[in-house]
């Protein structure tokens, strides 16, 4: 078997694009869990106590009795 014959296969692996695109959306993927962390470090404690302040909210409402 020649060199050429043996190192086909490895050359079409070079000009395939197929794991190309499957690259691109996992680095997508990648830097959107980045951008999401550094929301939630950023308004973590805002957010937290909007959610309490509406479930203390909610919780106040007196319920009425069957009618």
């Amino acid at each position: 078997m020649t060199t050429a014959k043996r190192f086909r296969p490895a050359a079409l692996l070079v000009h395939d694009e197929k794991g190309a695109t499957l690259m691109e959306y996992i680095m997508l993927a990648g830097l959107v869990a980045i951008a999401a962390f550094a929301g939630f470090k950023v308004f973590g404690t805002d957010v937290q106590a909007a959610i309490t302040g509406q479930a203390n909210a909610v919780q106040s409402i007196p319920t009425s009795a069957s009618p």
